[in-house]
């Protein structure tokens, strides 16, 4: 954590100098993200997404912070909104599909988990989203053919690990 705090406090200092410095807010944003500190984060993405609302880094970062806020409604609109401006990619795709998860909106989670695996059937967060909607569907099989494409590719995934977990925890009761 030493280098990171350099680094951070590095990026706060620019950031005193020049507030609209894009790679900066973008570089702090991520630094809030990784603290989890909603504070800096929500306020970082929120000028990323003034300065520049037609960047997906930028939707992207505004719609992260608006989901990690518990505003599922906003950023389903972000995500919809950057779709609409820079077309669509398998990130914005399964940010939508998480916000949509987070609402209990099941066919819509698998609509866009879906669309964003058939533009990059390697996005893992995507396979993630479609593990977890089955899940709560207790299709247990379906979940856990998606978990284990996501184990396929990154034998070392914490959150498939996990989900997998518990599934098979809960088969043993």
């Amino acid at each position: 954590t030493g280098n990171n705090g350099k680094s951070f406090d590095t990026y706060r200092a620019v950031y005193a100098l020049n507030g609209a410095h894009w790679e900066t807010l973008n570089a702090l944003f991520n630094f809030y993200a990784m603290r989890n500190d909603e504070k800096g984060r929500t306020e970082t993405a929120d000028k990323l997404y003034r300065i520049s609302p037609y960047s997906e880094k930028a939707a992207d970062a505004e719609g992260y912070a608006l989901y990690a806020a518990g505003k599922f409604d906003d950023a389903v609109k972000v995500y919809e909104q950057a779709i609409q401006n820079t077309g669509e990619s398998a990130s914005l795709l399964s940010q939508l599909s998480a916000c949509y998860g987070a609402l209990g909106n099941v066919q819509k989670t698998l609509e866009y988990a879906d669309k964003a695996v058939a533009l990059d059937p390697s996005f893992k967060d995507a396979y993630f989203n479609r593990a977890v909607v089955y899940y709560r569907m207790k299709n247990l099989k379906a979940a856990r053919e998606n978990l284990l494409k996501i184990l396929s590719m990154s034998p070392d995934d914490d959150k498939a690990k996990g989900l997998l977990k518990v599934m098979n925890d809960a088969g043993k009761k």
